[in-house]
């Protein structure tokens, strides 16, 4: 039988190989060069310079399209159906968060110019982070005005020939057998993770090009996205696998630089689903919920009609306050 201190060590390292795989496979393509040239030295990592070309953008600006993330948050706020009170208290929050999430004013200011418990400036500040991205209030997020950035995509998607290509950039790992045989099995741990990260993003590009083949080709106005879990099962990996995966990553496409969190995930994204109804209610400002439910389904968005009414009345009440000059008061 193995020795209780032998199958601790052995578990505790076999615990500390999935950490280390989930965080390869959690960075981008910039981050992991950056990783295992600092832990292995650039003279053993070797990058794909060869990739073939193509006339699509290699990195390019990412922000959000208006570039306020407390804009993002407050148009989404009823959705966090508050009391009145409450609503006011987290709508001024809101307006006091710079585009990292980091809050302007504290809890003590909040009570004193609302005159409200403490109780109820938490509740607003838990209603933030329920409908904000994630990082708010953390200080993390990511995205929106000048903390934008510039991305390099880690998948790009073409046509050639009138055939999709999905390339990967890739990293290889010098021949693990020479080095010394202590250092062997743990740099034949980062080749084999390396490689699976890589297979990973090749599959995810491939459902891409599979289920929005009429986005790519501009025939769609919007994408569809793929459930996580159905990755998962495919791969025999765990959900938050798939979701590290597809964290934080872009994909190169014929349309532009779009974050994999487009495509993949449960439902659709709150901004795309506000664009869609908005832009609809412009052209057509007394249809049903019913009818525009029909009308997003032709562009790909399958949604219920409460669904659509939720968004609806986000919409209504943005151009509500637009019409009537509400300024809110940093």
């Amino acid at each position: 039988m193995i020795a209780l201190n032998q199958r601790l060590k052995i578990e505790q390292n076999l615990i500390l190989r999935r950490k280390l795989f989930a965080k390869i496979v959690q960075f981008s393509f910039e981050e992991l060069k950056e990783y295992l040239s600092e832990t292995l030295g650039s003279a053993f990592v070797k990058l794909d310079a060869e990739m073939e070309e193509t006339h699509l953008p290699r990195s390019e600006l990412v922000s959000d399209s208006d570039g306020s993330l407390s804009r993002e948050i407050i148009s989404c706020l009823p959705l966090a159906r508050l009391d009145d009170t409450t609503g006011s208290v987290a709508e001024f929050l809101a307006f006091n968060l710079d585009n990292n999430g980091h809050l302007l004013v504290t809890v003590e200011e909040v009570e004193q110019r609302f005159n409200v418990e403490r109780e109820v400036v938490y509740k607003a500040i838990q209603a933030l982070k329920d409908i904000g991205p994630e990082g708010v209030l953390l200080g993390t997020v990511t995205g929106f005005g000048d903390n934008a950035a510039y991305v390099q995509p880690d998948i790009v998607i073409d046509v050639k020939n009138d055939e999709f290509v999905v390339e990967v950039k890739e990293i290889d790992i010098a021949h693990y057998l020479s080095w010394k045989p202590a250092q062997r099995g743990m740099l034949a741990f980062l080749c084999d993770a390396v490689e699976k990260r890589q297979r990973l993003l090749k599959l995810l590009g491939w459902k891409i090009v599979e289920f929005n083949t009429d986005f790519l080709l501009n025939l769609m106005k919007y994408p569809r996205r793929v459930k996580m879990k159905s990755i998962a099962k495919e791969t025999n990996l765990s959900i938050s696998t798939v979701s590290r995966a597809v964290c934080g990553k872009y994909a190169a496409t014929p349309r532009g630089i779009y974050s994999l969190k487009s495509f993949f995930g449960r439902g659709y994204e709150r901004s795309l689903l506000l664009e869609a109804v908005a832009s609809i209610l412009k052209e057509h400002p007394n249809w049903t919920d019913l009818r525009i439910a029909s009308e997003l389904s032709k562009e790909g968005i399958c949604v219920a009609r409460r669904t659509v009414n939720k968004y609806r009345r986000i919409v209504e009440r943005v151009r509500k306050s637009e019409k009537s000059g509400t300024v809110l008061e940093r």
